[in-house]
């Protein structure tokens, strides 16, 4: 199941409209991805009996909401975007704590309840 849901660790995506088409046409525009410190425990991997099995530590939320914002606002910079020009986002299922977290680093309506 954890392969399934984590596979890279997170995902995010950035697109855009092309403004030449008459019609709006979704591209990606690009990726990228970041190491934030003391982390490296944060997920683990383990083969068992019936596989890997996966682990997340109780420190990933904390580690989010102290990185995630900073790291995106750098990674839009060098795109030429800025955080609060985002109309929307696509944020990768880590459970209920993780989506708040996401959504308060953000500054996300709270969709959850």
């Amino acid at each position: 199941m954890g392969n399934a849901l984590f596979a890279d660790g997170a995902g995010a995506l950035v697109l855009g409209a092309a403004r030449e088409s008459p019609q709006p046409i979704w591209h990606l525009a690009s990726v990228g991805s970041g190491l934030f410190p003391d982390s490296e425990e944060a997920m683990t991997w383990r083969i068992g009996d019936h596989g890997f099995e996966m682990t997340l530590s109780r420190q990933v939320p904390e580690t989010l909401l102290k990185h995630l914002k900073p790291w995106l606002r750098e990674w839009l910079a060098k795109l030429g975007h800025r955080l609060n020009a985002v109309r929307s986002w696509a944020v990768h299922p880590g459970g209920p704590r993780i989506l708040g977290v996401v959504a308060e680093s953000l500054a996300l309506p709270k969709l959850l309840t």
